[in-house]
């Protein structure tokens, strides 16, 4: 045999496999790739397709055996999974421990395989399912919040208080000394919005145009600029403009502002939105109810090759979605480096991402769904409607494979929902739409 394979078992997931390689093998698949090479090689003083193979060997043959050492072992490694019937989980870790010039090859590759799962009875999940209620106290919430978004900051000759505009110039100092990005001209600030550090905007109330004040703040411990992060700090303020909001009155006038022909309709359209996103809310959450439950009715040990990958990807989704944040930019990599993002902060939640996702797979196969294709063609125009040129999107979703391949995930996760729910224990009960809206604003 020109392979010889031993597997080896690590831990209960855990599995060696170690791969020599005979000399024949590795030294015969060099030469016919020098052979082929030499076709086509240049090489001054010697005609193409006429350079002796010595000549060749001294040039390329090093580099050429290290192509070939890297095929060989891909190609063992694959064959050796094949026979051994082994899935593994993540990619193995590979390891090359021999490969001197003139013999064979050995190398090993660590890795996980998957656990074997055995499903729980899914009569003993317990959940709730939530009917929501849109009062007409909600609709009118939500109108005075349009009707604050439109409103006009008129001057005011009065102190300043929460919900004010204010115009104001102001200059920082830490330790005595001003610091980049500590003094401005003719800066406006929205009161009670917390656009600015801790304290520095509850210093300011009770200001009237022409006052001056100096207040003093620290900047907190976690704050961007890490020279100042925990620093006390002196602000001397000059205040030159004090604006309160003129709101408009919700008639008819302001429903076609908003493109909407009367107020009544305007209502209407409010409460219909309030419904659709407490609807859309509480169908995500019996669906996280079930899905948890799925996880806790489960004992499964998880592959620590998978958990690793997917606390990786947790982190650096963390850092680009923080760095998107940051409005005075910041080094991603400093952010990967701080406490907060270390990859072992991640893992707790990789595990239990890990762990649903191999029982969601192992129940879809149990239970052969397949996508119900009218159910993708909802989903898909479902999502669409987000966009401004909804059929646009259609197309595009259609169009890109691996787009529709994620759509038709959810698809058959929402169909395995429905069959948990079958099986499963099931009370019903109501939510107001306000209570609602604060345990998702909590998540």
């Amino acid at each position: 045999m020109s392979v010889q394979v031993s597997l080896e078992n690590t831990s209960n997931l855990g599995r060696k496999l170690t791969i020599s390689v005979e000399k024949d093998k590795v030294d015969g698949a060099v030469k016919k790739r020098l052979q082929k090479l030499s076709k086509t090689i240049k090489i001054d003083g010697f005609r193409p397709g006429k350079v002796p193979p010595h000549v060749i060997k001294m040039r390329y043959g090093k580099a050429v055996r290290e192509e070939v050492v890297q095929e060989v072992m891909r190609e063992s490694l694959n064959d050796a999974f094949k026979e051994q019937e082994l899935k593994p989980a993540g990619m193995p870790n590979v390891e090359l421990t021999s490969s001197k010039e003139g013999e064979g090859i050995e190398f090993t590759a660590a890795f996980d395989v998957f656990p074997e799962i055995e499903l729980a009875d899914l009569s003993a999940i317990e959940v709730e399912r939530l009917k929501g209620e849109v009062s007409d106290l909600d609709v009118e919430k939500t109108l005075t919040n349009l009707q604050k978004q439109r409103a006009e900051f008129v001057d005011a000759d009065r102190a300043c208080k929460d919900g004010d505009k204010v115009v104001m110039s102001f200059v920082g100092r830490v330790d005595g000394e001003e610091f980049d990005g500590g003094k401005a001209e003719d800066f406006q600030l929205e009161l009670g919005a917390g656009n600015m550090i801790p304290g520095f905007e509850d210093d300011i109330v009770g200001m009237k145009a022409g006052d001056e004040k100096t207040i003093k703040v620290t900047f907190p411990e976690d704050y961007h600029a890490k020279d100042l992060a925990g620093k006390p700090a002196e602000f001397d303020i000059s205040m030159s403009k004090v604006q309160e909001p003129k709101l408009p009155e919700i008639d008819d006038e302001f429903a076609k502002a908003l493109g909407i022909e009367s107020v009544a309709q305007l209502r209407t359209e409010v409460r219909n939105n309030l419904e659709r996103d407490l609807n859309d809310y509480l169908k995500n959450k019996l669906k996280q109810d079930v899905m948890d439950k799925v996880a806790q009715v489960h004992e499964l040990e998880v592959p620590e090759t998978l958990i690793k990958e997917e606390a990786m990807a947790l982190q650096k989704q963390a850092i680009q979605e923080l760095q998107h944040m940051l409005q005075h930019g910041g080094n991603p990599q400093e952010l990967l480096n701080s406490d907060s993002f270390k990859k072992e902060n991640f893992e707790e939640d990789a595990k239990k991402r890990v762990k649903l996702g191999l029982l969601l797979s192992e129940l879809i196969e149990k239970n052969e769904i397949k996508v119900d294709n009218e159910r993708l063609k909802a989903k898909v125009i479902e999502l669409s409607a987000l966009y401004q040129d909804p059929s646009e999107a259609e197309e595009y979703f259609y169009g890109d494979k691996k787009r529709l391949a994620e759509i038709e995930g959810v698809v058959m996760e929402e169909q395995l929902v429905d069959i948990i729910l079958e099986q499963a224990k099931v009370s019903e009960g109501t939510i107001a739409y306000s209570k609602a809206m604060e345990e998702r604003n909590k998540k």
